[in-house]
């Protein structure tokens, strides 16, 4: 956890980790990864953690892509008045 932590703080810009904190990113990560632990190959911890790793990016990326359409949608809101 304090690995996948420290991974998540270093690839979440600053102007998202007050919308999606470090650790929502880890345990959407952690839960993602129970769900998908019949897809693990890993034999040693250093592949379990690669393989954690990847999964941790992929929910960043998830969240970077869903910020980014809702800062869209905010733009183009129009004043009714």
């Amino acid at each position: 956890r304090p690995y996948l932590l420290k991974v998540a703080n270093s690839r979440l810009p600053a102007a998202l980790r007050a919308a999606a904190g470090c650790s929502d990113i880890v345990q959407a990560t952690l839960l993602a990864a129970h769900q998908a632990r019949h897809q693990c190959t890993a034999t040693t911890p250093e592949a379990l953690r690669g393989w954690l790793r990847t999964i941790l990016l992929n929910v960043v990326r998830q969240v970077r892509r869903r910020h980014a359409r809702l800062a869209r949608d905010a733009a183009r809101e129009v004043p009714i008045a």
